[in-house]
């Protein structure tokens, strides 16, 4: 990696503010898995499973912009640094061995990690809107504009986009709500 130009810089152990936008993703994780498994018992083969679909989740989520023209690339996300790819494609011996849950650790795993994405997604996605003083102008949205679309019935790990169709202002003449067409 040298060889190629990367220079690598670390944040200090006790520095995690040094790391404004990745940390803050890390709280909001970890404070959403507190809450969904603040009140369960979950046996560590549970536990792990949980864990590695949240890591999954977290690593699939946008980067760059999200088309919705197939014709265009997609996104570039964690995944894409770490193994090449959007989405793991686990191999069958690897699948396999995620099978060894019981039906009902399974269920049990995947109900929580639902959870998990509807409690973060809620956190998150209000986290991306850049936020200004209030004293200060900031530009409204226009016909045209990409957005990510907050549903809650979205399939876990999905990211929905649309394109504002129509403008809706408020009584102060800022824009307040949009149409979107996906």
């Amino acid at each position: 990696m040298i060889d190629r130009g990367s220079n690598w810089k670390f944040a200090p152990p006790s520095g995690p503010h040094f790391g404004g936008s990745w940390e803050r993703l890390v709280g909001s994780s970890k404070k959403s898995l507190r809450a969904v498994l603040e009140e369960r018992s979950v046996n560590d083969e549970v536990l792990l499973t949980v864990l590695k679909e949240v890591a999954s989740l977290l690593n699939t989520r946008p980067l760059t912009h999200v088309s919705s023209d197939p014709s265009e690339p997609e996104p570039l996300t964690p995944n894409h640094f770490i193994l090449g790819c959007h989405h793991p494609h686990y191999p069958p011996d690897v699948e396999e061995a995620f099978c060894g849950l019981t039906r009902r650790r399974y269920r049990q795993s995947q109900f929580i990690v639902n959870q998990y994405w509807r409690r973060w997604m809620r956190e998150y996605v209000p986290n991306l809107i850049d936020r200004k003083k209030w004293n200060q102008v900031t530009p409204s949205l226009r016909v045209g504009n990409r957005v990510l679309i907050m549903d809650e019935n979205t399939r876990r790990g999905q990211w929905l986009t649309g394109t504002v169709s129509k403008l809706f202002p408020g009584e102060d003449g800022r824009v307040r709500r949009v149409s979107t067409a996906t």
